[in-house]
């Protein structure tokens, strides 16, 4: 029986296919396949290193953003709290009630203790 050539000689051109029989001839079966598994795990290596840049581009891009928004939104807590602070004051109170519930201050003789 012969043994069937790994590359068909009509497919590949003449220096290429010398190259590869040249690289057969000089490493054994083994150590080629060790080399194109460590060739491989480099490259899957690298595509991992490319996509985990990826990511974390985009979640720190996306923490700018929400950064951004927290800050916006404690600037709109702190104007709240000044706006409540200045409702809740008595002489605002006292002032909304006369406007808009037409209410007064009753007489001092008018008020009543019940004990």
């Amino acid at each position: 029986e012969s043994v069937k050539p790994l590359f068909d000689r009509e497919l590949l051109p003449d220096s290429l296919l010398g190259r590869i029989q040249s690289i057969w001839r000089i490493l054994p079966v083994r150590e080629l396949i060790l080399s194109l598994g460590l060739v491989l795990v480099m490259v899957l290596t690298a595509l991992g290193v490319v996509y985990s840049s990826h990511i974390s581009r985009e979640l720190f891009a996306e923490q700018a953003l929400l950064q951004e928004r927290n800050d916006q939104l404690q600037l709109e807590w702190a104007q709240l709290l000044l706006e409540q602070s200045a409702f809740t004051s008595p002489s605002q109170i006292e002032s909304v009630a006369a406007q808009e519930l037409e209410m007064v201050l009753p007489d001092v003789r008018s008020i009543e203790l019940v004990k």
